[in-house]
């Protein structure tokens, strides 16, 4: 890559704005993930009352 060429803050600011957007879709992701499991532990844990009660 030539740094001396007349458009290379646009080449940068295009990296930047991608790798700001990727790492927050990333970051959205993990958060979802981590809310999924534990709403997921959550109905776990009241199906296994359920069962035991009911045995």
């Amino acid at each position: 890559m030539n740094f001396a060429a007349p458009h290379i803050g646009f080449v940068i600011a295009a990296y930047a704005i991608a790798f700001v957007v990727i790492g927050g879709m990333v970051i959205g992701t993990l958060g979802d993930y981590r809310s999924l499991r534990k709403s997921l532990e959550r109905v776990e844990t009241r199906t296994r009352r359920k069962q035991d009660s009911n045995s």
